[in-house]
C-alpha cells in the first residue's frame, strides 16, 4: 500500500529559468542576512499564534515575505542544527547528531561516538559567497567545535569576522537586570551586526551575515522594565505565561526591529534577504517551572514529537512574494541551496547537499512552481540519550509521520517501538496509528530503514552491561 498523502511540492535549482541574485528594484548583488534564534518554537510569535508574547516587527518580517507552517529544525537539540544549517547536510550524514557529553549510566544501549567539530573540510555555504567577493561575518552563538582557531581567525571557515560573543547562559533560576543591561546581549549582537553592515556598505560590498542569537536560551533573563509589563499581562493562550520568556522575545523583537531599520535607512532593505529561524523547538520546563508551550503541537526542544522540531521560518527579500503563507514542509538543510540559488552561486561540483531549493515557493516561479518536484521525505535522527531525550529516528512523508525509538528497536528487551501520526488530522500526535495503518507504518519505516544507510548513520549499541 502507498502512502495516500500528497508528497512534498517543489522544484529543484536546475529549472529556475532566470538567475534570482540581483533586486528587482537595483542591479546590485543581493545581501543575505540569517537571524537565528535559540529555542524558539513554532508557536513562540504573535504571527504563528501566540498571544502572550508580542512580536510586531517580527511579524512586520512575516507580511513583507512568505511564512512557512510547517518548516522544522534538522534536530531536536542545538548543534546538529547549526552545523546543518551551515553544510546542508543531514546530522546523520555528517556524523554529528549531538554535542560530546558524558555517557549516561544504566541504560540500555550506548551513545556512538561523536566527532564535536566543524571540520575545515566542510563547505559551508560561508565560503561560497567569500569566494563570491561577499563581505561574510557570523556573530553571536557558535555551538559547534573549532579545530583550527589560527584557521577561523583567518577567515577560513568561510567568515571574514567570527565574533563569538559568550553569554551567562547557565542553568540558573530566572534574574530581573536593570534597564540598562542587555540581558542575553542581544544589543550586543545588534550592534556589532549594525556595524559590519554599515562597513560593507562603505567599502561597497555584498555582505552575509549570520546573526546567531543566544535568547531565547536558558538562563531566562529580562530587564525590570519588560517583566513589570508581562508580570500585568494576563496569561496566553494554551498556558503561555512566562514573564522572562515575555520579556526576551520582546526584547529580540525591538532589536530586530531596530537591525530593520538601520538596513532602509542604509538604503540596502530592498536587495537583502533575510531569513529569521530557530534551531529547535521551545524548551518546555526549566526547574520546575513552565517556560513556554507549543500547543497544540506535543512537546518541546529535546523531543521526537512536533513540538521539538517544528520552528518558525520566515523568509523576506527582493523578489519574494509578500504576505504569503506555505504549507510545504522543509527542513534546515534547504536554506544552504536556497541561499546559493537566490543570489546566483553555485555550489563544487563534488559537494554532497541534502537540501532543496525554496526559491521557487518564494518567488512563485516559474509557473506551477508547487507542481512540478516530487520530495520524498523528510528526516530525522538522533541516536543519544539526553535529559528526556531518548534514542530514536523519524520520517514525515506526506501528512503521515513514523518515530522510531531505538531502545524499543535495537534491545532485546524489546517493545513497543513506533508511533505513526497523521499530521494533518492530528497535529498534537494523540492518536497512535501504527497498528492500525500497519501498510503505511513498514512503508515508512523501510524508507527509514533506506535513509539511515545511505547516510551512513551511527546507531547506537546495546549496552551489555544493563541490567533490567
Amino acid at each position: 500500500m502507498k502512502t495516500t498523502a500528497a508528497l512534498f511540492l517543489m522544484i529543484p535549482p536546475a529549472m529556475l529559468n532566470e538567475p534570482l541574485g540581483c533586486s528587482q528594484h537595483t542591479n546590485k548583488p543581493l545581501n543575505v542576512v540569517i537571524i537565528y534564534v535559540d529555542d524558539m518554537g513554532w508557536k513562540d510569535l504573535e504571527c504563528y499564534g501566540s498571544t502572550f508574547y508580542e512580536t510586531p516587527n517580527i511579524d512586520r518580517l512575516a507580511r513583507q515575505g512568505v511564512r512557512f507552517t510547517d518548516a522544522y529544525a534538522a534536530c531536536n537539540v542545538c548543534a546538529p542544527s547549526r552545523h546543518a544549517l551551515l553544510t546542508g547536510k543531514y546530522p546523520a550524514r555528517a556524523h554529528f547528531t549531538n554535542i560530546p557529553m558524558e555517557s549516561v549510566e544504566g541504560m540500555k544501549l550506548t551513545d556512538p561516538a561523536q566527532n564535536p567539530f566543524l571540520e575545515l573540510s566542510e563547505v559551508t555555504f560561508a565560503k561560497l559567497f567569500q569566494k563570491a567577493g561577499y563581505r561574510t561575518a557570523f556573530l553571536g552563538k557558535w555551538h559547534m567545535g573549532i579545530r583550527d582557531e589560527e584557521a577561523l581567525r583567518r577567515g577560513e571557515y568561510g567568515f571574514d569576522l567570527h565574533d563569538l560573543i559568550p553569554t551567562e547562559g547557565a542553568d540558573d533560576p530566572p534574574r530581573i537586570l536593570s534597564r540598562e543591561e542587555d540581558p542575553k546581549e542581544i544589543r550586543e549582537i545588534t550592534d556589532k551586526s549594525i556595524a559590519f553592515v554599515e562597513s560593507a556598505v562603505k567599502q561597497k560590498k555584498p555582505f552575509l551575515l549570520y546573526m546567531a542569537h543566544h535568547t531565547v536560551h536558558v538562563e531566562l533573563q529580562t530587564t525590570t522594565e519588560l517583566h513589570a509589563k508581562y508580570e500585568k499581562k494576563a496569561p496566553g493562550e494554551k498556558g503561555q505565561d512566562n514573564t522572562y520568556m515575555g520579556g526576551m522575545i520582546e526584547d529580540l523583537d525591538r532589536e530586530t526591529g531596530r537591525f530593520l531599520d538601520k538596513l532602509k535607512e542604509l538604503k540596502v532593505d530592498r536587495n537583502t534577504l533575510i531569513i529569521f529561524t530557530s534551531d529547535n523547538g521551545g524548551l518546555s520546563q526549566q526547574h520546575g517551572v513552565l517556560v513556554t508551550t507549543q500547543a497544540p503541537l506535543r512537546g518541546g526542544k529535546g523531543d521526537a514529537w512536533e513540538g521539538g522540531t517544528r520552528v518558525p521560518l520566515i523568509i523576506s527579500g527582493p523578489k519574494v512574494l509578500k504576505n504569503k503563507v506555505s504549507s510545504v514542509p522543509t527542513i534546515q538543510v534547504d536554506l544552504y541551496r536556497t541561499l546559493l540559488d537566490l543570489a546566483g552561486l553555485k555550489e563544487y561540483p563534488s559537494q554532497v547537499n541534502d537540501g532543496v531549493s525554496l526559491a521557487p515557493i518564494l518567488t512563485g516561479k516559474p509557473k506551477g512552481n508547487e507542481a512540478v518536484f516530487q520530495r520524498k521525505a523528510l528526516y530525522w535522527h538522533y541516536p543519544h540519550y539526553k535529559s528526556i531525550t531518548v534514542p530514536y529516528s523519524s520520517i514525515r512523508k506526506g501528512d503521515y509521520k513514523l518515530i522510531v525509538y531505538h531502545e524499543q528497536e535495537l534491545s532485546p528487551y524489546g517493545g513497543n517501538a513506533t508511533e505513526l501520526f497523521n499530521l494533518k488530522e492530528d497535529i498534537g500526535e494523540t492518536r497512535n496509528l501504527a497498528d492500525k495503518l500497519p501498510e503505511i507504518r513498514d512503508e515508512l519505516y523501510r524508507d527509514l530503514c533506506s535513509y539511515r544507510k545511505d547516510m551512513n548513520a551511527q546507531m547506537p549499541e546495546v549496552n551489555l552491561n544493563y541490567k533490567k
